[in-house]
């Protein structure tokens, strides 16, 4: 399972999805939003995220290491 978070950076997660995707890879992804001021940044790849994949999300950006 791949736990990936992300704040500001929608053209690495459309990268990582492009990449996922396209090596028909099935591992579970549990894909963490930071901050709710970022989610329209992400809104043009909303529907790129496989529906397999589950979504979280913490109101504030709390970094990756906390």
């Amino acid at each position: 399972m791949f736990f990936l978070p992300t704040y500001n950076r929608p053209e690495r997660l459309a990268n990582f999805i492009h990449a996922y995707v396209r090596t028909k890879a099935t591992a579970p992804v549990f894909l963490i939003f930071q901050g709710k001021d970022q989610i329209a940044k992400y809104e043009h790849i909303a529907n790129q995220i496989p529906p397999h994949w589950e979504l979280g999300m913490l109101p504030e950006n709390v970094g990756f290491v906390a």
